[in-house]
């Protein structure tokens, strides 16, 4: 029992914390303003680009995939953005999808499927001889 009890003690001891020793231990301080520029989605330089968890391009591919897209080819990665070439339901697209989230930030279409109509061309030659 004398070492339970003494145990318990020694443990309350060291619980207990004043008030200056917890706000100088304390890691985020809510009062002190923030020192320097902070932003999520800055990217000043090559080195700092490399901390940030980017998907891997199978992901890239398969979340394109369930959007519609085919034929899907990574060109590049560029500044926390994959360039993409692809075919759209309008044609051949070039896409900027964000690394973090796939989210597709920028389409451009390139080469646009050609437009089927009902119209008969100008000028109809018949090659097949009867």
């Amino acid at each position: 029992m004398k070492k339970s009890a003494l145990t318990a003690a020694i443990i309350a001891a060291a619980m207990v914390v004043t008030p200056a020793a917890a706000k100088d231990s304390s890691r985020f301080n809510e009062n002190k303003p923030h020192s320097g520029k902070f932003s999520v989605h800055q990217y000043p330089s090559a080195g700092v680009v490399a901390k940030y968890h980017f998907l891997p391009k199978k992901v890239i591919r398969r979340s394109l995939v369930h959007r519609g897209y085919r034929n899907i080819n990574i060109v590049r990665f560029k500044s926390g953005h994959y360039i993409v070439r692809a075919n759209g339901y309008r044609g051949l697209v070039r896409l900027r999808v964000d690394a973090r989230t796939g989210v597709i930030v920028r389409r451009k279409l390139l080469k646009p499927y050609p437009r089927y109509t009902n119209e008969l061309p100008r000028y109809y030659f018949h090659w097949r001889l009867h």
